[in-house]
């Protein structure tokens, strides 16, 4: 489950009904289904964990933090979606993957949100092959709020802070 806070959010305005992690929790364990979830949360998720109707439904995830990736796993998110596979090669040279790796730090989070810009560029000037001067292209855009994303410190409450209204 993405947007994690926006399920915690849903459930304390009485959106969502606090039973939604224990009828989750039934449906995993069932002989019935061969069923896994992957809860992705950052800055609510223990509060969250820690509710009283959530502490036992829970109690059986394994956390795992996720920060930023090894520079192959990196690599491996940039180059992996959109592979030629009919060439069976990268559609990026090698210094347009470390301008990627430089801007976004490795950051999973922020590597989807410049590949997805850059799988737009590339595909509106029908690029074959990326080079550093496209990535610098889509980066510019980003610096000169040209994109919808990180308009403003406001984009980044989410890195900050829960989003409940009331904090």
């Amino acid at each position: 489950i993405d947007e994690f806070t926006a399920l915690y959010n849903s459930i304390k305005k009485g959106i969502t009904s606090e039973n939604i992690l224990h009828n989750w929790k039934g449906i995993q364990e069932s002989s019935d289904t061969n069923f896994a979830t992957i809860f992705v949360g950052h800055d609510i998720t223990p509060t969250f964990f820690k509710e009283p109707y959530a502490r036992n439904s829970t109690a059986i995830i394994e956390k795992y933090p996720l920060t930023y990736l090894e520079e192959s796993a990196a690599k491996q998110l940039i180059e992996k979606p959109i592979w030629d596979n009919e060439n069976q090669m990268s559609r990026f040279d090698s210094q347009s993957i470390k301008e990627i790796l430089e801007y976004t730090a490795s950051s999973p989070y922020y590597l989807q949100i410049f590949m997805n810009r850059l799988t737009d560029y590339i595909q509106e000037k029908e690029i074959s092959k990326v080079n550093k001067y496209d990535v610098l292209e889509v980066a510019e855009k980003f610096i000169n709020k040209k994109y919808d994303e990180f308009t403003s410190i406001a984009d980044f409450d989410n890195l900050i802070n829960s989003g409940l209204e009331d904090e």
